[in-house]
């Protein structure tokens, strides 16, 4: 395997495993410590996405926009217009749970918001994994 894809790939298990483990934090949150737990492990699912979305942004991109299939072409543009969306929208959804009061006192809708994005993250991550990244290893 194409090391970048590699990375790649070990960030979709990271992101995963992140989102798991803050979906049973959510689950179990009753304190203020808790609400701490969540705001740690949100920072750090925050990072690794943004060390994610830069590297698709910086290598993955570049490659597949400059490929010389014009389909390839095509998917990636509509790829990297998504992305782009599920960003911004990450973005909005980490600064609206940056307090761990807030998360402790509206944590029921957190759980609700929780779930609504950590499905378009998995959607997103699976899609790359079967219809994105393979154009990688295809010849250019």
């Amino acid at each position: 395997m194409n090391p970048s894809l590699e990375i790649l790939a070990g960030q979709h298990h990271e992101v995963r495993r992140l989102t798991r483990a803050l979906s049973t934090s959510a689950e179990e949150c009753l304190n203020l410590q808790d609400a701490e737990r969540i705001r740690s492990l949100l920072s750090e699912l925050s990072g690794l996405l943004m060390v994610h979305f830069a590297m698709e942004d910086n290598h993955v991109y570049p490659k597949l926009l400059a490929h010389r299939d014009a389909s390839t072409r095509e998917i990636a543009s509509r790829f990297k217009s998504e992305i782009g969306d599920l960003s911004d929208r990450f973005k909005v959804f980490r600064r609206l749970w940056s307090d761990p009061a807030k998360l402790l006192d509206e944590r029921a809708a957190f759980r609700v918001e929780c779930g609504k994005m950590f499905q378009l993250l998995n959607q997103r991550m699976t899609i790359e994994d079967r219809q994105l990244y393979p154009l990688l290893a295809a010849p250019r």
